[in-house]
């Protein structure tokens, strides 16, 4: 590592936990600036089981992207919320063990390592999958005050007690004084084609959203989450407007809890869409 030595890293883990093992990098994948700014490592004690995500100060070469999301001063910012999410009780996010922050070295961020919904998609039965899905969006129910950018099988997991929980901790952003600040948007635009547009046209242009647009973009990307863990797999925007005859069991559920509110501009209302899905178990 360039920024943090693993004896910094090994220190802060022995501030939460002891007889910690291997130290072990791994492959997040990623956009490929994102990537190259940052290690992903593993560890294990008796007691715990941790990600670590070291963030990288950006050289001045480079791209700009490249540049702005490693600069030290985007680090502080991440800091920052990172100390407020861990401190937050009304959002559900994984559990923050220990934070460092160093200007010339970059930001440490060691959290729990659950179980990603990806590795339950391609692992799990599909009886498993459907149960959890109203379970997952309850707990990720849009707040009024906290609104993640890029929800996905990959940043959402699952605890040990079967609760959901945000991973992808930068692109969770909390509410400010009239607005939802996003200073840098990284997302997979996991909604409507229209909504997308105004969501990047915000960003780009104010580099905020309001309320009502920041709690629609996470309704219909939990919602998207929930189908795709009803069926057991992966689904594409053109699938979600076919869902009907992906599920004929259900195609009345699916029409009144997704074709119809996106047909009006609206988002499936996760709360309800969750009392649909039990019906359907039921």
């Amino acid at each position: 590592m360039d920024s943090y030595a693993e004896s910094d890293v090994r220190a802060l883990l022995e501030s939460f936990g002891h007889g910690w093992g291997e130290i072990s990098e791994v492959d997040a994948g990623g956009a490929m600036a994102a990537s190259l700014l940052a290690i992903h490592m593993n560890a294990s004690s008796p007691d715990h089981n941790v990600h670590i995500k070291v963030y990288l100060v950006a050289e001045n070469d480079g791209t700009d992207l490249y540049r702005k999301m490693g600069s030290p001063e985007r680090l502080r910012r991440l800091h920052e919320r990172f100390v407020k999410i861990r401190s937050a009780t009304e959002v559900a996010s994984v559990t923050i063990r220990a934070l460092q922050f160093d200007e010339a070295r970059g930001l440490v961020l060691i959290m729990d390592r659950v179980r990603t919904v990806a590795d339950m998609l391609a692992t799990e039965d599909l009886a498993v999958l459907r149960a959890g899905a109203p379970r997952m969006l309850r707990d990720l129910d849009p707040t009024d005050s906290w609104y993640h950018m890029d929800i996905c099988p990959q940043n959402v997991g699952r605890t040990d007690d079967g609760s959901f929980c945000f991973l992808d901790l930068e692109s969770l952003y909390p509410m400010g004084s009239s607005v939802v600040v996003v200073s840098l948007l990284m997302t997979k635009y996991r909604a409507p084609h229209e909504v997308c547009l105004r969501v990047y046209a915000a960003c780009r242009d104010k580099e905020c959203l309001e309320p009502a647009l920041a709690s629609l973009f996470h309704a219909h990307q939990v919602s998207w989450l929930a189908a795709e863990m009803f069926l057991g797999c992966h689904l594409s925007q053109e699938d979600l407007l076919a869902i009907e005859r992906l599920d004929p069991v259900n195609a009345a559920m699916w029409r009144s809890q997704f074709v119809e509110p996106m047909a009006k501009g609206a988002a499936p209302v996760p709360n309800e869409l969750a009392v649909a899905l039990e019906e359907c178990l039921a």
